[in-house]
């Protein structure tokens, strides 16, 4: 999986990176997995970033996204929705145990 930032735009008044990505190469991949080449590339933490989105084009063989790179974890959890935040992590319920898909559990 190869990833290219395409644009990195500064937005000072959030205190974030606004990252437009575009990953060639792999077809399968897990958003950690994405979060944690983007954290090597611009070099700092991972759990500072937030996969905003990743989509594929009909036909092709590359998917584009966007990622936000705060400054600290305070900024990203006041500015980023809840449903963002959970995507790509386990669901739990209110006791803290792992909650199993029936659809796709086999």
């Amino acid at each position: 999986m190869e990833i290219e930032i395409k644009e990195d735009i500064s937005n000072p008044v959030v205190g974030r990176e606004e990252i437009i990505f575009e990953i060639k190469g792999a077809l399968v991949f897990k958003r950690d997995e994405v979060k944690k080449r983007i954290a090597q590339l611009k070099n700092t933490n991972e759990s500072n970033i937030v996969i905003r989105y990743i989509k594929r084009r009909f036909g092709e063989r590359r998917c584009f996204g966007e990622a936000h790179l705060y400054k600290n974890s305070d900024l990203l959890k006041r500015f980023e929705p809840k449903h963002i935040l959970s995507r790509g992590t386990e669901k739990t319920d209110q006791k803290g145990k792992k909650v199993v898909d029936e659809k796709n559990a086999k």
